[in-house]
């Protein structure tokens, strides 16, 4: 596939690989191929969706981070918790204000921090949020557009009355169509639709195929815009910038369509929000993968279970999803995400481990120091110990049943 050929230009702001699994189940989410891409001359209108292109909302999520933790390393990484913490609040209570779901999204990130609360620092941190700032190119960018000869619109901001915006660069319509907050979260393939009719307004005669999508989120836009037979362009590091320079190459060139090869395995979702990349094993009670939260790139494991038909064959998920939920809160205990029964099967979404013990014995050539050992015993008794004060008792206890964490946890030791 030859990049400069292709108005599909993949060079997203922040981004997240994405892989597949060997044959899933018929009654996962499967993710629909993409159109053709469209080629460059055909585009009239370019429409952006403001956040992640034109206003920085991730900027301001990682300055409000900075507010509560100014010495922290990876504030990339606060800004993840942040964000699956406004995840899980709004899924919790979609009927929410925007502001509670950000109050009480920094709190747990003050929890996972270990910093005490302050409600004037939250309050600073929420202003933060609610204000993002254009990126540096914005304005040069609509500017050269519309000396370019381009009709240049904004996709409408959900919940955007919570949001005190900037000054848009000048000669950026935007639509004023109301979307609620779950637009923030989530995918709504009716802002095409009107996009669309607000674009025939100007000039009734226009197509689908030269109105220009230009998103920096895979899953939110990008896809339902194919869907619905939008070119798109997924905007990333390098900026806008190089999205002009991609349209001037790609006029220059008047290239014909690409035709789109499917892949041979189809990508699917758990929850709609869980990428499944990878099977990680396969046991008497299910199989797990590892997968990737398609907004923060957090990375997870999935649990399926799919009940066999004899009526006394176990099930067992449910009955460790409600273990989780009593032993919640303990530092070496997995954080449970989002469990259900879909399609026949039950899921539970927990925090992706490293190496269980078995495999670090392995790694270390079949010995452990003795210093080692302890340390380990020590944590392991503790969750044991856990686990007993709560009314449940270990029955499989072995090296594979505990693990390291990964990243800043990697000297975490959790019971599985």
């Amino acid at each position: 596939m030859e990049i400069p050929l292709l108005l599909t230009v993949l060079c997203k702001r922040k981004n997240h690989s994405i892989g597949s699994l060997d044959e899933p189940c018929d009654y996962l989410n499967f993710i629909l191929d993409y159109v053709p891409p469209i080629s460059a001359p055909s585009a009239s209108v370019v429409a952006f969706d403001l956040f992640g292109t034109i206003l920085d909302r991730d900027g301001a999520v990682n300055e409000a981070m900075h507010l509560l933790s100014p010495m922290h390393p990876d504030r990339c990484r606060i800004s993840e918790v942040y964000l699956e913490c406004e995840l899980m609040g709004h899924g919790d209570n979609p009927n929410a204000l925007y502001i509670n779901i950000m109050w009480h999204a920094l709190e747990g990130v003050c929890t996972f921090l270990g910093v005490p609360l302050s409600e004037v620092l939250l309050r600073e941190a929420i202003q933060t949020i609610l204000q993002p700032g254009l990126y540096p190119d914005a304005e040069a960018a609509v500017r050269t557009l519309l000396a370019q000869g381009y009709t240049v619109v904004g996709l409408p901001i959900p919940d955007a009355q919570s949001f005190s915006l900037r000054q848009l660069p000048f000669g950026l319509t935007v639509d004023n169509h109301p979307t609620p907050l779950s637009d923030l979260f989530s995918q709504n393939p009716s802002i095409f639709s009107d996009l669309l009719e607000c674009c025939r307004l100007a000039c009734s005669t226009i197509e689908r195929t030269q109105v220009l999508v230009v998103m920096s989120s895979h899953y939110q836009v990008m896809e339902p815009a194919s869907v619905g037979s939008f070119p798109t362009v997924l905007v990333q590091l390098d900026g806008l910038q190089a999205l002009q320079m991609r349209l001037q190459t790609l006029s220059a060139l008047h290239p014909s369509p690409v035709e789109h090869t499917p892949s041979s395995i189809k990508e699917f979702r758990v929850c709609s929000m869980y990428q499944v990349t990878d099977l990680l094993g396969v046991g008497s009670f299910g199989n797990v993968s590892s997968a990737v939260h398609v907004l923060t790139g957090s990375e997870v494991a999935v649990k399926m279970d799919i009940p066999a038909d004899a009526p006394t064959t176990p099930v067992v998920l449910p009955y460790e999803v409600l273990v989780y939920g009593l032993l919640r809160g303990h530092p070496g205990i997995l954080s449970c995400k989002w469990s259900d029964m879909k399609g026949g099967a039950q899921f539970l979404v927990l925090d992706q481990v490293g190496v269980n013990l078995e495999q670090l014995r392995r790694v270390c050539r079949g010995e452990l120091s003795l210093k080692t050992v302890v340390m380990l015993a020590v944590k392991m008794l503790d969750r044991i110990e856990f686990m007993h004060s709560r009314g449940l008792v270990q029955r499989d206890t072995k090296p594979k049943n505990f693990a390291m964490g990964l990243g800043e946890k990697s000297d975490m030791v959790y019971l599985l």
